[in-house]
Order: C-alpha cells, then structure tokens, then sequence
C-alpha cells in the first residue's frame, strides 16, 4: 500500500509542501491525538483541506506517512549506535529515543496501536527496527553488559511499558517515565540477575501477536 498518492519522485517544491502538511500533522496529532480534524491541520500547513487529500487521499494514509517518518527516525537512531564503544549504552539511546517519542508524541503512540498498522510500510519499518534492536541486543550481551537471557522482543515490549506505566500521572509529572526507564535498564544488568520464571516470546509469537492486531484494527474500522 503506497503511502500517497505520487508514485514518482518529488520535484523540490512538492517535497517541500509534503514535509509541511507532514509537520503540521504530526504536531496536531501529538496535542490533540488521532481525532483531530484534516480541517484543522490544513489551517496549521497554511493549505487548503483539498490540497491534503490531494497528496494524502485518505486520514489514514496521512498517520500512516507520520508513522513511518517516526519509525525511520528509531531506525536511524539505532543504526548510528551499531558501533558504539559501550554497547549498553547504545541500546540504551535507542530505547530513550522510542520512549521520548512515545511520552511526547500521543499522535505517534495512538497511530502505532491502531491504524498504522495497517500499512504495509509501516509493517517493513516496524520489521526494520526489530532487527535493529536485535542487534544491539546481541552487542551488548557479547560485551557481557547486559544478561543473555534477554530478546529484543522483551525490550520492545518492555519499552512500551515504559510509557504506559507512566501515562496515568503524566498531567502531573510528565517525565515520571524516565524513572521506569533507569528502573528497565538496571533490570538488563547481569549483576545479580535470578532466572526467570517464563520463556520470552519467540520470534513467531511475537510476529503473530502483531498480525492479530493488524487484523483486529481492520475489522474495528470497518465497522
């Protein structure tokens, strides 16, 4: 599924013009979550709504574009850590840069459990930055910084958790997840690690377990 409607290359100004309608959404959705209208994000991009779903034919495809914006930024993030002298440390940025992004952005947190997972870009992104995180997982458990019983799945789940966990004081203290985060990583120490009483999520389960929600979000929105 093509995340708008132009197949071939952006001339500069109509890249340009994306990025914009681009920003302005993501900063709509981010205030005020996946419920905000085209209307007001147009006005935000300073175009018409017609402009929007020109580029954009569906609200959908519109979050899913963001998402894959944000995802290609964790991806990006994780890359550059694939050398880092203390692997832990590079593991750590890329957990930090999903749970900043997921504390600030509610549009990007709502789009990623529900409609954006339905496009098949995001899918390959969300693929992306599993094996990116697998990676450095495998670093730092080779460097002996963080126990070998931990996957990457755990650490998706767990930096999910992160967020969550907080999200219910965060009109009071917005950066309550922070704590969770320090909190996760000394759980990853190998220092005094005692054996864990259930087996991760195998690979199959966890690409299982997506795709139920993939099916479960179709079926919700096509009611």
């Amino acid at each position: 599924m093509a995340l708008d409607s132009e197949a071939r290359p952006l001339r500069a100004d109509a890249e340009r013009n994306r990025r914009r309608l681009l920003d302005a959404a993501a900063t709509v959705f981010a205030e005020h979550g996946l419920d905000a209208s085209v209307s007001e994000i147009a006005r935000r991009a300073g175009v018409g709504q017609g402009t929007v779903f020109r580029r954009f034919p569906s609200k959908e495809r519109l979050i899913a574009a963001i998402i894959v914006d944000r995802l290609d930024e964790l991806v990006a993030v994780g890359e550059a850590q694939l050398d880092a002298e203390r692997p832990a440390e590079g593991l750590r940025a890329l957990v930090l840069a999903g749970a900043q992004l997921q504390a600030k952005d509610r549009g990007f947190f709502e789009g990623i459990a529900g409609v954006g997972l339905e496009d098949e870009e995001v899918h390959a992104r969300h693929h992306a930055l599993l094996e990116i995180t697998r990676a450095l997982v495998q670093r730092a458990q080779e460097a002996g910084e963080i126990r070998d019983d931990v996957t990457a799945e755990d650490v998706v789940l767990l930096q999910g958790a992160i967020c969550q966990g907080a999200a219910p004081l965060t009109e009071v203290d917005p950066d309550l997840w922070r704590r969770y985060m320090d909190l996760f990583f000394d759980a990853l120490r190998p220092e005094g690690a005692s054996t864990l009483s259930h087996p991760a999520p195998t690979p199959e389960q966890f690409n299982a377990a997506f795709e139920a929600k993939v099916r479960a979000a179709g079926k919700a929105r096509a009611r």
